[in-house]
């Protein structure tokens, strides 16, 4: 009776085990495409952020760019990326998302970012707070990214 209880303990040991690593081996591959992403994403922002800054839309200063990940509630492999700049010039928001999608298409064009032949980096979201513009950007690189993308359109 003990040698069979010691073996189920070994088992279970070994299945729990296996389970974990399995996990940490996924979010290590999630965590390294999050990073490429945002790679790319914030050199396509950097531009943006400098036509802004030569229009004169946003303040010279203060605009680090670095996205934060829109929230896990849409899925670890949705890649979107939240950034926000000084606003200094009123300008209307609609004009605004088609100007930087405009850019954001000149850069994935430029680099080749691209998911069925259209630009893979698109404005997801923009608002403006105060004096502070935030605008998400998605990189349509998969599935769950597309799926988020219709998601904002029905809300």
């Amino acid at each position: 009776m003990m040698p069979i209880i010691i073996l189920i303990i070994i088992i279970l040991v070994l299945i729990i085990t296996y389970a974990s690593y399995k996990r940490t081996k996924k979010k290590r591959a999630i965590k390294i495409i999050q990073l490429n992403a945002k790679k790319i994403v914030d050199g396509s922002m950097a531009d943006v952020e400098k036509n802004l800054r030569d229009a004169s839309i946003i303040d010279k200063s203060n605009n680090e760019i670095d996205g934060e990940l829109v929230a896990d509630v849409w899925g670890k492999l949705v890649l979107a990326f939240h950034y926000k700049m000084r606003v200094i010039k009123d300008v209307s928001i609609d004009e605004l998302k088609n100007d930087i999608n405009q850019e954001l298409a000149i850069f994935a064009k430029k680099n080749d970012i691209m998911w069925n032949n259209q630009p893979a980096l698109v404005v997801s979201d923009i608002w403006q707070k105060d004096h502070g513009l935030n605008v998400d950007i998605a990189y349509i690189k998969n599935d769950e990214t597309l799926e988020y993308l219709d998601d904002l359109k029905k809300v």
